[in-house]
């Protein structure tokens, strides 16, 4: 938590100095520069060090699955995409903007490394404790007592709340060599926890 807000502070300290040039003429000058330049490093420093914070805090989960939607990876990949355009455009608009460039660019590399932390170090899965379910993608806990139903269709499980709420779970999401083993322990999961089902997972209980 400190780690976190101290690297948005240091972001927001160049956003505002970048701001100040912007509207000051005659202010930039290569001091301003490398200040700028030292606080995107510095974020970038405390922004790795918060992974390897979440990857202590991550170690605690013991039966987990592999697991992350396509709309999470297209969400970056688009905001990589769009971040890489948007700095490109201002390093070449000149002096001042290109100051802009230097944040949108560290944003860049923020967001590369965060990805790379979370797919490498496995902090995106499910995990089956004894009475609930953990999505780290969406941090959602779901707790057998909520469940109205669990059905499977088309390689989808399909929890239902009891407010009617559907949370999906795709298996062509999982690591191809752990998809049968995920499937068998959910089906073993629902069945210890008495949970009902519908006519989808009869073929597979």
């Amino acid at each position: 938590m400190i780690v976190s807000i101290l690297k948005n502070i240091f972001l927001l300290i160049a956003t505002v100095i970048a701001l100040l040039v912007l509207l000051i003429k005659n202010s930039y000058t290569s001091t301003v520069f490398y200040f700028i330049l030292s606080l995107s490093f510095i974020y970038l420093v405390f922004h790795v060090l918060y992974f390897f914070k979440e990857k202590k805090k991550y170690l605690i989960y013991e039966n987990r699955y592999v697991y992350y939607t396509l709309g999470f990876i297209t969400k970056r990949i688009i905001f990589i995409g769009g971040s890489l355009i948007v700095s490109v455009v201002l390093f070449i608009s000149g002096n001042k903007v290109f100051l802009f460039g230097i944040l949108t660019t560290t944003l860049l590399l923020a967001e590369v490394l965060g990805l790379f932390f979370m797919l490498s170090n496995h902090f995106l899965f499910i995990e089956l404790k004894d009475n609930k379910i953990f999505i780290s993608e969406s941090k959602t806990r779901i707790l057998t007592s909520h469940i109205k139903e669990i059905d499977f269709r088309h390689e989808i499980f399909y929890i239902t709340l009891k407010n009617n709420k559907t949370h999906l779970i795709e298996l062509n999401r999982f690591q191809s060599s752990k998809i049968e083993n995920f499937k068998k322990s959910f089906v073993d999961w629902i069945h210890q926890n008495n949970l009902p089902f519908g006519e989808g997972l009869k073929f597979i209980s």
